[in-house]
């Protein structure tokens, strides 16, 4: 029986001094050295009942006894205690937390991260990082960022649409037509290569039939008066009946024949003996009335515009402009031009994405 009180005691004292780092052996009559915890401890010293020894209450006779929780322990520490380095080493730790304010760890971090975002933020203001394509910074307009890819402007191919074969084509179709046309317009080329460019990328797969159609498409311009020309194209648009349902002859020749009428719309055609032609050119602002003439080796560009914009007249080296705020007239005077050469008239108007793009020719004779 004493050896497992003084197991029981032993184990006790133990676990008490390795888990709370305030424990020290009782002192007094309960103090314990390491010769205590080494030899056995008498039977009746584990009966004995003061303010400083662990008090155990004998049971009932008979009875095997009951053990009691301690009642007070003196902090007072042996300077031998097992454990005695540990038991310190945990005390300095927990006098550090005491003392020392987490709420400063705090502060410090979140005033850290705040330098740390400002510095990031004055870095990238100098120095803006570049996508894999750019080669340098640059400005981008606001609009390009928020507008999809557009084609031709609904305020200038809203005309084209109300033109005889024009009229006759798929919206989407006539769309591409008319913005092929425009830089077939100002290309230095014989007709009927015009009108095969004009459609080639509508037809990519029947090239052998672009050259035979257009030949076709063109004799009853060289060949027959206007009236013929009309009876021609109004012969082969019943034939054809509606777009979608001609055969692919057809639909070729359809487009060539509004090709034509819209290269006709965008070109001015000037010379000796026609020193003046002039378009209205109808839009959902207003009309736009344009007037080109040749004369005293001068060429001049009159404009009356449906709202601001401006006009520019170009030859690919040098240009000439002129704008206004609102509605009115515009003049251009290109002085000493150049015979047979092909001149490109750009129309804006104020707010519209795309301008028209139209030819003046002027013919050597």
């Amino acid at each position: 029986m004493n050896n497992d009180s003084d197991n029981i005691r032993n184990l006790l004292l133990w676990l008490l001094q390795d888990c709370d780092p305030t424990f020290s052996p009782p002192s007094g009559n309960g103090s314990t050295s390491e010769a205590d915890l080494e030899t056995p401890v008498p039977k009746a010293s584990l009966f004995e009942v003061g303010s400083d020894a662990t008090s155990v209450k004998p049971a009932h006779a008979g009875s095997e006894g009951t053990l009691s929780q301690p009642s007070t322990f003196s902090r007072a520490r042996p300077s031998k205690a097992p454990g005695h380095a540990s038991v310190a080493a945990r005390d300095s730790v927990s006098q550090t937390a005491q003392s020392f304010n987490f709420g400063e760890i705090h502060a410090v971090q979140e005033r850290f991260q705040y330098l740390l975002k400002q510095r990031l933020r004055l870095e990238y203001e100098s120095k803006p990082p570049l996508f894999p394509w750019e080669s340098e910074v640059g400005e981008y307009p606001a609009e390009i960022a928020d507008r999809a890819p557009v084609g031709p402007s609904s305020l200038w191919s809203d005309y084209v649409s109300t033109l005889k074969v024009p009229g006759l084509l798929p919206e989407a179709l006539l769309n591409k037509l008319f913005e092929r046309c425009q830089d077939m317009a100002q290309t230095p080329m014989k007709q009927g290569v015009r009108l095969v460019r004009a459609v080639e990328e509508l037809f990519p797969e029947q090239p052998d039939l672009l050259e035979p159609v257009a030949n076709l498409v063109l004799v009853p311009a060289y060949r027959s008066d206007r009236s013929n020309q009309a009876a021609v194209i109004q012969e082969l648009t019943n034939v054809a009946g509606g777009y979608d349902s001609a055969l692919p002859e057809q639909q070729i020749a359809l487009s060539m024949l509004a090709a034509q009428e819209i290269l006709g719309a965008l070109t001015f055609a000037i010379s000796l003996e026609r020193p003046q032609a002039a378009r209205n050119w109808v839009t959902s602002r207003g009309v736009l009335t344009l007037t080109v003439t040749y004369a005293a080796n001068q060429l001049a560009v009159a404009a009356v515009l449906p709202d601001g914009g401006q006009l520019r007249l170009w030859d690919g080296d040098v240009e000439q402009r002129a704008m206004r705020s609102g509605p009115g007239g515009l003049d251009i005077v290109w002085a000493n031009p150049a015979l047979g050469k092909t001149y490109v008239l750009e129309v804006s108007l104020k707010d519209e994405a795309k301008p028209l793009n139209m030819a003046v020719q002027l013919a050597e004779q």
